[in-house]
């Protein structure tokens, strides 16, 4: 039977966390034929041995690149990306893990009978070993219950949330054919979590299964949970600002509106004693020289709690202003 699907897991550096992730995926319960491809960025850590041993164990189900030196995680996933050759496609970090054997069935058949979707996603629980910088809520769903009024999600519902969603990256099964990954210019448009969902979202509509089906772990080593909050930050504005230029401003307004509610929360949230201020250089806001309040009918008043936090939001604001298309 011809595969339908391509299950991404990437990895570096995850020997504590990679086999219960392929075990995770190997234990669905599906009609649908898939393929696992494992994409490690040259471990040192004893991880490479175990997927070459599960590589071997499962000759036709599971296929291993190994590289031989460390490319960085964008190489590694944008490699993962351009190796599919199957109608769908989902990657997975291989120290987060699924939680149910339902997943892939559940989601490849919402597809199926949703040609109109580009996407289908699903909730997620946080599993926190440690992360250095934020503090975060153990065990909860990521994503608050929330009542759609159908499982088909348009851009124009999303827009209406006036508290942000997103999904995690590795809650989400692709239409393959959505990545266009020819036409993108910046590799961060579909390889950044938040960047890839608006992403998505320009090429089709998404299907929301409001189930938990799979975790996300925050170890404190990996590329986020390890990073000092400015920096998470500095990557998210990058990410999302090369989205606005690549989908040529269709999402500028809900973009803006992530930026402002991100920066505000990791502010708040931040256990980093370094002042933001040092992130960039920019002009010197503070709430007396604010003339206008509201950007993309936010009220700014309402969400700014730091003057730090004020030069954040105008940052991430002027520069997307100066980039609309």
């Amino acid at each position: 039977m011809k595969n339908i699907c391509t299950v991404l897991l990437v990895t570096y550096n995850h020997a504590p966390y990679v086999a219960k992730c392929i075990e995770s995926v190997l234990s669905q319960k599906t009609k649908y034929s898939f393929v696992i491809k494992i994409f490690d960025d040259a471990s040192t850590d004893g991880s490479s041995d175990i997927i070459k041993e599960y590589a071997c164990k499962y000759p036709d189900k599971i296929q291993a690149f190994i590289s031989p030196k460390n490319q960085g995680a964008q190489t590694n996933i944008w490699n993962a990306y351009k190796s599919v050759d199957t109608k769908y496609c989902i990657l997975t970090e291989t120290d987060d893990y699924w939680c149910s054997d339902l997943k892939l069935e559940s989601q490849i058949s919402a597809l199926e009978n949703n040609p109109d979707c580009s996407f289908c996603s699903t909730n997620n629980l946080v599993e926190v070993i440690e992360d250095k910088y934020l503090s975060h809520k153990n065990g909860q769903p990521e994503i608050k219950p929330r009542t759609f009024s159908s499982n088909i999600i348009t851009y124009e519902d999303i827009e209406k949330i006036p508290c942000g969603f997103l999904t995690h990256i590795s809650s989400r099964l692709i239409r393959t054919s959505s990545l266009n990954i020819e036409e993108i210019k910046h590799k961060e448009s579909i390889l950044f979590d938040a960047s890839q969902f608006f992403y998505l979202l320009t090429k089709g509509n998404m299907y929301w299964i409001d189930k938990i089906f799979s975790v996300y772990v925050k170890t404190g080593t990996g590329v986020c949970s390890s990073a000092v909050a400015s920096n998470r930050l500095s990557a998210y504005w990058r990410a999302m600002i090369d989205l606005n230029e690549d989908t040529k401003g269709v999402c500028w307004g809900k973009i803006a509106e992530q930026l402002c509610l991100v920066s505000t929360v990791w502010v708040n949230l931040s256990k980093e004693k370094k002042t933001f201020s040092t992130l960039i250089p920019f002009q010197r806001f503070s709430k007396d020289n604010i003339e206008q309040k509201k950007f993309f009918g936010i009220d700014l008043t309402k969400i700014i709690e730091t003057e730090d936090t004020i030069k954040i939001l105008f940052l991430g604001l002027t520069i997307f202003k100066i980039r609309k298309t």
